[in-house]
């Protein structure tokens, strides 16, 4: 197992050499990002937040005539806001199927089950369309990314002067990274991003020499990682919680970065100290053993390693995306 992870290791940072370094931007500017759906909602901020910027979500029921006057930069799930948004001489980036028009755009609709390939960044992928995904025919404008389907090439989005439009995102494919670079040119952005490694959900009762070891494997091949450590509350004194801080410490000083997982909610947290308290009281304790952890705010994109494999780069030998991407691996 642990020669399989090495070589894996290995393969990545091989990868990684060759991607390029996206710039540096700090999330100064918010969006507001109107949406109907929750699920596809956190695809958005995400991707938002991959690209440096500062997602502000509202439900489309929730949206009121003149709200997005403060926004330079607005993001539509929901067709509702469109005309008081365009009336505010915003330009404004649609997403989905439920615009019934889109100025400068026309569509079709998948009919049947459907083998198609995306074509992203220099990347190209197969996939298998649902019959009711939306697709675009014709646009005056530009187009990001194409989708070859039934013998025909269609962009996955475009962007038509005051409105730009994505109606297919997928999270588990190259649909994705189209609109990432669609982000990117909203925002004035250039294409290219780093990818990191990401260790799962590490706790005090992992193996710390193994730990050390992961660390010292992805720091020797050059590859950017983080950690993504479990919130300890309880039982800090103890000798074994200070040996993982000595590890983590060591994990920081091998160029390794730490976030806060997110809390699993057991039903016990009404017992004690409310939930928001202990994470407060986690970050304390972290910060006090000289660990630095970094709220989940300001994060990568996240991708798996399987959805990685189903990438193929299409002239170049390795892969390369437009915005700042994590591949996530279980702890060891």
């Amino acid at each position: 197992m642990l020669k399989k992870t090495a070589v894996a290791l290995c393969i990545i940072a091989t990868l990684l050499a060759l991607l390029p370094v996206a710039a540096a931007q700090a999330a100064s500017d918010s969006v507001l990002l109107v949406y109907n759906d929750t699920q596809q909602m956190t695809l958005l901020a995400n991707l938002i937040t991959a690209c440096g910027m500062d997602p502000k979500p509202v439900h489309s029921v929730d949206y009121v005539v003149g709200m997005a006057e403060s926004y330079s930069y607005v993001v539509l799930q929901d067709e509702e806001p469109l005309q008081d948004v365009l009336a505010r001489d915003k330009t404004v980036l649609c997403v989905g199927d439920d615009f019934a028009v889109v100025p400068g755009v026309n569509f079709g609709t998948v009919t049947r089950v459907a083998n198609a390939t995306l074509h992203v960044y220099g990347n190209v992928q197969r996939v298998i369309l649902s019959p009711g995904t939306r697709y675009i025919t014709s646009f005056n404008g530009e187009g990001v990314g194409s989708m070859t389907l039934d013998g025909g090439d269609y962009p996955l989005g475009v962007m038509c002067g005051a409105v730009w439009y994505a109606p297919y995102v997928n999270a588990d494919d190259l649909s994705v990274f189209a609109f990432g670079q669609m982000l990117n040119r909203y925002f004035g952005r250039q294409d290219g991003g780093q990818m990191f490694v990401m260790i799962d959900e590490v706790s005090p009762f992992h193996d710390i020499d193994m730990l050390q070891k992961t660390a010292d494997t992805l720091y020797d091949n050059g590859i950017p990682f983080i950690m993504s450590l479990m919130p300890v509350y309880y039982n800090t004194e103890y000798p074994s919680f200070t040996r993982y801080a000595n590890a983590l410490r060591y994990v920081q000083a091998q160029s390794g970065s730490f976030v806060m997982h997110s809390p699993i909610v057991t039903g016990n947290e009404l017992v004690g100290l409310p939930l928001e308290q202990r994470m407060e009281q986690a970050y304390a304790t972290f910060a006090d053993s000289g660990v630095h952890v970094f709220a989940q705010d300001a994060f990568p994109y996240a991708m798996s390693l399987s959805q990685l494999s189903s990438i193929q780069p299409e002239r170049e030998r390795f892969i390369s995306l437009p915005i700042d991407t994590v591949l996530v691996f279980d702890v060891f």
